[in-house]
């Protein structure tokens, strides 16, 4: 990725569709882990989405979903006895 393009190396036009894809699947597997444990989002958009450097991931980045303003669905939070 070269300047936060998703293309193929050495080409101003060619998509490269797995580094897509395969971010893609990183971000909805955030939504997932956030939803799973009663976690509303609310604001997904490109500027929520992190792509943090890698040296493992072929892409050189990974993809992570920052949700400062997430919403709790769950049930109230009961107070513990001290």
């Amino acid at each position: 990725m070269e300047r936060g393009w998703f293309r193929r190396r050495g080409s101003l036009y060619d998509l490269d569709y797995t580094s897509i894809i395969r971010t893609t699947k990183e971000v909805a597997g955030a939504m997932a882990y956030l939803h799973s444990v009663d976690l509303l989002h609310g604001d997904l958009t490109g500027s929520n989405i992190l792509l943090c450097a890698s040296d493992v991931d072929e892409r050189g980045f990974i993809a992570k979903v920052c949700y400062a303003y997430a919403s709790w669905l769950g049930p109230e939070p009961r107070a513990r006895p001290l």
